[in-house]
């Protein structure tokens, strides 16, 4: 039902786990659902029985499936788990196993003998399964359709990156917009997007450093949809692209999409390594460099304006286009930071990505890609096949938004809402956290990267966090090549101030219930002499 990479790093039984594991975590797969026979997904996959016998051993060790002897294989109830990264017996520590109590059950818990999941198997839609698809992991398809939240008492919602602001300072200029919407819905306009947008846009631009033209951007469906656009033009099968480890976990499942070579480029203080990239591009240059250099998501971390040029640099001299998200710059709590890496661009490496929908309206998905030459002839033409250009009147609503003074004054506004809003959450930490717990303390964007001992597992978390009325994404969604389990991201600006503390209190007391639980599980694993 998918494609794996042969030519990965990652084993073949660890890429077959993660596919699954995804897609049931994330709602594609649902409770009770059968998943493919061994036999059939081998032969599918063409690859060995045992390497799928032994990544549906790992699913019933995460607590995600569940055998049932004669049966099969079946997606295991919402609320079964193993607890975080247990120990095995007979190996001693383990990341991914639970303690080895029988292999026929789920680790932490057993298969239910009196509850048969094949009510959902035997349909006339169980042939969906076979049916091969290049759906990537879809880390944010969870995030955006989970129904959770209807079984709890409250919602503290710490994934969303949607900024909780009033519509109260919107500019009147928007009556004048649903005035002229019959005209704004009677035609199509411009594939490169609105021309008046795209030239507040730039002028916007260039107040921050970036000198642009009105012909150098083009307008899409939020950045998301820009990123797609750039991988559907110039990535293909088996093509590198470097990304940063961690990083957005919506840029991760569009290169694999697209078959790319995933390669993980460790972060510091600074932002992307370039000592490692640049062994990378000394072995096998990558085709694209993605990188979030302005309040990264997941991390909040901004690369210095050295490193920015020096990243230039070394695209340059490998010939590489360089994908700069800039979706969080505006939202500052400093005074300055470094100018966009494309404001250093002379030759056309750098495509440039803009987001406005965290400030002006997350409603209307808008944002723009700045780039020149044949790459942005190339980029319009790859959205005309997309979608013919973005709706009007959307573009014509974040056109209000993006006049002066409005604009300033919305940024502002939305800057000073979700500073308070991190103070809230750090002060809730240092107060609650538990030992072993750290997280960083952002200069600028929505997210907070918190960081548990080696031991934990933050997939399993979130299902009992789930449970409780709380989200947030696990880290392991943010690595592209790497199991990583002990890490996750809480954006503070979705909820509202009291909400919010709320929600991180309740946080940290299942912090300190998971990590007490697994220290006494270690205790008596590897008891004291």
């Amino acid at each position: 039902m998918f494609h794996i990479q042969r030519k990965s790093s990652t084993p073949l039984t660890e890429q077959i786990r993660q596919e699954f594991s995804d897609r049931i975590r994330s709602g594609i797969l649902q409770s009770g659902t059968q998943l493919p026979s061994v036999r059939t997904l081998a032969d599918t996959l063409n690859v060995s029985l045992v390497t799928v016998v032994n990544a549906y051993r790992l699913l019933e060790h995460e607590g995600i499936a569940e055998k049932i002897q004669g049966k099969g294989t079946f997606v295991g109830r919402p609320g079964g788990r193993r607890p975080m990264n247990g120990y095995n017996q007979d190996q001693g520590p383990n990341q991914h196993q639970g303690p080895n109590q029988d292999q026929g059950h789920a680790y932490g818990q057993p298969a239910d003998p009196g509850r048969d999941p094949s009510h959902k198997a035997g349909s006339d839609l169980d042939w969906q399964l076979a049916l091969a698809d290049y759906l990537p992991r879809a880390a944010m398809f969870g995030q955006r359709s989970r129904s959770h939240f209807n079984e709890v008492p409250f919602k503290m919602s710490m994934a969303s990156l949607n900024p909780d602001v009033s519509t109260d300072s919107l500019p009147e200029s928007f009556y004048h917009v649903l005035q002229d919407t019959a005209i704004l819905l009677s035609e199509y306009g411009p594939i490169a997007g609105m021309e008046s947008l795209r030239g507040e846009i730039a002028s916007y631009l260039r107040e921050r450093g970036l000198r642009t033209h009105v012909d150098d951007i083009l307008i899409t469906n939020g950045v998301q949809q820009a990123i797609d656009i750039v991988a559907r033009t110039f990535v293909g099968p088996g093509d590198v692209v470097a990304v940063e480890a961690p990083t957005y976990a919506g840029a991760i499942d569009v290169f694999r999409a697209r078959g790319a070579v995933l390669v993980s480029i460790p972060m510091d203080d600074e932002g992307m390594r370039l000592d490692l990239l640049t062994k990378q591009c000394d072995k096998v240059p990558p085709k694209i460099i993605y990188t979030m250099p302005t309040f990264q998501n997941p991390t909040g971390i901004v690369m210095s304006a050295r490193r920015r040029a020096q990243l230039l640099d070394l695209a340059e001299s490998y010939h590489c286009l360089l994908v700069e998200d800039d979706s969080f710059a505006d939202c500052s709590f400093v005074d300055s930071i470094p100018t966009p890496i494309k404001s250093l661009d002379k030759r056309g490496h750098v495509i440039y990505l803009k987001g406005f929908s965290k400030v002006f309206l997350s409603g209307c998905r808008v944002a723009a890609v700045v780039s020149s030459g044949s790459v942005h002839h190339r980029l319009v033409a790859a959205k005309s096949v997309s979608d013919l250009g973005s709706p009007m009147i959307t573009q014509a609503l974040v056109h209000a938004c993006m006049l002066p003074p409005t604009r300033s004054k919305r940024i502002a506004q939305i800057t000073q809402a979700v500073r308070r809003k991190r103070d809230i959450v750090l002060t809730v930490l240092a107060a609650h956290a538990p030992t072993g717990v750290s997280w960083t303390t952002p200069s600028g964007g929505f997210n907070i990267w918190i960081t548990l001992p080696t031991y934990a597992d933050t997939d399993a978390l979130l299902l009992e966090a789930l449970k409780r009325g709380i989200s947030f994404l696990p880290g392991s969604a943010c690595y592209a090549t790497e199991t990583i389990h002990n890490q996750l991201r809480i954006s503070v600006a979705y909820l509202d101030d009291e909400t919010l503390q709320t929600g991180v209190k309740h946080l940290c007391t299942l912090l300190s219930e998971e990590l007490d639980a697994l220290a006494s599980r270690r205790d008596n694993h590897f008891p004291v002499m």
